[in-house]
């Protein structure tokens, strides 16, 4: 019969093993999602003002950019038939194999030479640049790039006519240099200055039909072009140039989601910002890391000798000792 005061208690669970500390990785990984999730709340909680504030300013734009449009459409026109007349007097004193041989010979040397600074300017930027802090920094150019693609679009209007007034502005400089000692001056300023920001900035519709002739383009002379940026920061790479209204709210608004959303451009600077700062490898911190273990060294290497234990020779039993005969050899 069962004993009423008698309990039955299981046995006692076998002690868990200690958990390994977590790795360097896994404490970055840790600090990432940590980051992750603040930034998702701080994101959503002002994402709604952030949208409204764009809209609003997308909305203006587009207002303001429809109104202007036929006129700026028409005047890129008018400029282009200039444009065509000046080229073909510049190849009147110019020709063909006159030109190319005038950039090959001295145009190409110089921008060959930028190149190769800019080259070595990069290359020992790089050379001491740590994996998070180049990770970072390129997070960081893409933003800068998304925003600048924004703030184009939404200023387009602005900037396509400051672009036309430029232009006009270069076609004055080369009329004067054709009528002057410096007329081989105007190679440059045409070619590599003018005529790719005129077409950069054509109507959208007229994209085929006034192509710039490829073998006239810039980086077709002279590779090396590319060092040259168009002023303003227009160009179909900067979103800056004559295409219809209709497609304006589209293209702002694929802008501002790329910068914005939650796999945008932004998200990804500050998630590559909080990897850095949890272990940061540049060569300032380097330094800094350095300069604190050399102040401590003494202490380091005494405290490290010190988990050798002495040997304390006078509690050594001594040597037993013995009263029997040695033995006569």
């Amino acid at each position: 019969m069962n004993d009423p005061e008698r309990t039955l208690t299981a046995p006692p669970p076998p002690p868990q093993p200690a958990e390994p500390p977590p790795t360097e990785v896994e404490k970055l990984v840790k600090q990432a999602k940590d980051v992750d999730m603040v930034y998702q709340a701080q994101h959503l909680l002002g994402l709604g003002a952030e949208l409204t504030a764009f809209t609003k300013q997308r909305d203006a734009a587009l207002k303001s950019y429809e109104t202007v449009f036929p006129s700026l459409e028409a005047d890129w026109c008018e400029q282009h038939t200039l444009v065509l007349e000046l080229a073909k007097q510049l190849k009147g004193v110019f020709n063909d194999a006159e030109r190319k041989r005038l950039v090959h010979q001295y145009v190409c040397p110089q921008l060959n030479k930028m190149q190769d600074t800019i080259t070595a300017v990069e290359n020992r930027r790089t050379a001491s640049i740590g994996t998070l802090e180049k990770a970072l920094s390129e997070a960081r150019e893409k933003e800068n790039q998304g925003k600048a693609l924004l703030a184009a679009l939404l200023d387009n209007a602005r900037v396509v006519a400051s672009a036309l007034a430029q232009v006009d502005k270069w076609r004055a400089e080369i009329k004067d240099l054709l009528a002057g000692p410096k007329q081989a001056r105007a190679i440059y300023v045409f070619w590599f200055k003018l005529a790719p920001l005129h077409w950069a900035v054509r109507p959208e519709r007229l994209k085929d039909s006034c192509a710039f002739p490829e073998a006239e383009d810039a980086k077709a002379l002279c590779p090396s072009a590319s060092v040259l940026t168009l002023p303003l920061r227009v160009g179909r790479e900067h979103g800056a140039w004559l295409f219809d209204p209709k497609c304006f709210e589209a293209k702002a608004d694929a802008a501002w989601i790329a910068l914005n959303s939650q796999c945008g451009f932004k998200k990804a600077r500050v998630l590559a910002e909080a990897k850095f700062k949890a272990a940061p490898d540049d060569l300032a911190s380097s330094e800094k890391t350095r300069d604190a273990q050399m102040k401590g060294l003494d202490e380091a290497v005494q405290k490290a000798l010190e988990q050798e234990k002495p040997i304390d020779q006078c509690c050594t039993p001594a040597a037993k000792k013995t009263d029997e005969p040695v033995a006569a050899s």
